[in-house]
């Protein structure tokens, strides 16, 4: 399997420092094909649906977010 490839069998990636003892981390992912990448996902086309909001929080955000309530004078007019 590896015999014609002169060297490169494996991928360190170096991570972070370990809590605890400051060991320095790594992944090592052995290679053994070309072209090993992953194909990606194709785009999600629509988001997610959420789910309607109960009465009661309606409520709240309506109140929350509504625009002031500008009380008219009689100069006004």
């Amino acid at each position: 399997m590896c015999r014609d490839r002169t060297g490169g069998y494996t991928r360190l990636l170096r991570t972070r420092i370990r809590v605890g003892d400051a060991a320095p981390m790594a992944y090592i992912e052995f290679i053994d094909r070309e072209n090993e990448l992953r194909q990606s996902k194709p785009p999600n086309p629509q988001p997610p649906q959420r789910p309607p909001l109960d009465p009661w929080t309606k409520s709240r955000l309506s109140r929350q977010f509504a625009p002031p309530k500008v009380e008219k004078s009689d100069s006004d007019l």
